[in-house]
């Protein structure tokens, strides 16, 4: 497969990890989702916008391993801190953009999240438009 690289337009979301809790009605554990209803909205909505962007750039699905490498551009209204590392006062933890990225493109850059063998990924500010630059190339 030949790398395929697309732009996605919108703030880049986060996603939470699931939690186990005891349902005291059938004594068995169900999976709630750490968000809330905000969250969820952008979860969503970055999840929708990532999906499109990859359905325009991909023929199909990957079908073997595939390196995925990733740029987010976070929002920022301060001029100085444009292009600069995104780490230390930075919204959102990367492994948790990567959740909510990498779950919108199963299905459609790749067949099963578990296809997914390497990864590289960055964030930013940008006091332009916020989103990400996604690759998607094979590795066999």
């Amino acid at each position: 497969m030949m790398p395929v690289t697309f732009t996605v337009v919108g703030n880049p979301a986060t996603k939470g990890s699931t939690r186990a809790v005891n349902d005291k009605r059938t004594g068995k554990a169900r999976l709630l989702a750490s968000a809330s209803a905000k969250n969820a909205r952008d979860q969503k909505a970055w999840a929708t916008a990532v999906g499109w962007a990859a359905r325009m750039a991909m023929r199909e699905p990957a079908k073997g391993p595939v390196m995925v490498k990733v740029l987010f551009k976070i929002a920022t209204a301060d001029p100085k801190r444009d292009g600069a590392h995104h780490a230390i006062h930075g919204r959102g933890d990367i492994d948790k953009f990567l959740r909510c990225t990498l779950d919108a493109l199963t299905g459609i850059a790749y067949h099963d999240d578990g296809q997914i063998a390497q990864v590289i990924a960055a964030k930013r500010w940008t006091t332009g438009e916020p989103g990400a630059e996604i690759t998607i190339e094979g590795l066999s």
